[in-house]
C-alpha cells in the first residue's frame, strides 16, 4: 500500500474519531438537559401545590374575591 492511500485511512480514521467523540459530548449533554428538564418540572409542581394551597387560605380568609395580581389589592 503506498503512502497516499495510508493517508487516506489516516485521515478517515482521524475524522470517525472526532465525529464519534463529538457524538459522545452531545449524548452526555442530552443526558443532563433531561435531567434539569425533569428537576424543573418538579419544580413547577412544588409551585403549583403552594399555589393551590395559598388560594385555599385565601378563599377561607377572604371568600370568593378576585386578586388584582400587579396591585395586590383585593377586587370585590
Amino acid at each position: 500500500m503506498n503512502k497516499q492511500d495510508k493517508a487516506k485511512i489516516k485521515t478517515i480514521i482521524s475524522e470517525f474519531s472526532e465525529v464519534y467523540s463529538e457524538m459522545e459530548n452531545i449524548e452526555r449533554e442530552l443526558v443532563n438537559l433531561e435531567k434539569r428538564r425533569v428537576e424543573v418540572i418538579d419544580r413547577v409542581k412544588q409551585i403549583r401545590a403552594k399555589e393551590k394551597e395559598l388560594l385555599a387560605e385565601m378563599k377561607e380568609k377572604y371568600g370568593d374575591v378576585t386578586l388584582d395580581l400587579e396591585t395586590m389589592e383585593i377586587i370585590e
